[in-house]
């Protein structure tokens, strides 16, 4: 009986983390006037983080597909391409480095 009560608290509390990152993309992507001004932040870097955007336009973090769609479009909301040729996630505070297979964004659609 115990450890069905951990269980669904567990449970409960894993339900409550997801719902409060989701409030805060939604949060982040409404406040937002127009793009991150991205070219204008000049922050320290703190390392590469073992994450990829693959040539299909997949992004994996850890080696594991980001399959959440409202977190891979606030992650490319940030993205930046240096002129050392090297792709980052930029923030105001911190510059992080991310392997990018082809190019970060693939075309969906062309007139």
């Amino acid at each position: 009986m115990t450890e069905r009560v951990e269980h669904r608290e567990q449970s409960l509390t894993g339900a409550t983390e997801a719902r409060g990152l989701e409030a805060l993309i939604s949060r982040a992507a409404r406040a937002g006037k127009g793009p991150a001004p991205v070219e204008r932040w000049n922050p320290d870097f703190c390392g590469d983080l073992d994450m990829e955007i693959r040539a299909d336009g997949t992004w994996f973090y850890l080696g594991t597909p980001i399959g959440r769609m409202p977190l891979v479009q606030l992650f490319s909301s940030v993205l930046r391409k240096d002129a050392d040729g090297r792709t980052y996630l930029v923030t105001p505070v911190e510059r992080v480095g991310i392997r990018v297979a082809d190019a970060p964004f693939i075309a969906v659609e062309m007139n």
